[in-house]
């Protein structure tokens, strides 16, 4: 299986703590949690709520129920907006 890598320039200097580093790291890692375990055999499904398999890109990016306005990159800036959004499609995904 071969993964393509779509956040590799969000960190230009990894010296500097990136906006949102203060967040808790359960709002962060929802977004590939799912995929990971099952890759690994610790889930029975690598789906998102949708149906769709759970990656990075399919919850920000691509799916309806939970697409991001500005993408990865403004998910990244870790403003209100995205905060915002981090706290509630996660607390939707860990209640499932």
């Amino acid at each position: 299986m071969t993964a393509s890598v779509v956040n590799h320039g969000l960190v230009p200097d990894p010296a500097v703590r990136p906006p949102g580093f203060d967040l808790p790291r359960q709002l962060w890692t929802f977004l590939t949690c799912r995929a990971s375990l099952h890759r690994w055999g610790m889930a029975q499904s690598d789906l998102w709520q949708c149906g769709q398999r759970q990656t990075m890109t399919h919850i920000i990016d691509d799916c309806p129920q939970t697409k991001f306005a500005g993408g990865l990159e403004a998910l990244h800036e870790a403003d209100n907006d995205a905060v915002h959004w981090l706290q509630n499609t996660a607390t939707k995904a860990f209640a499932k």
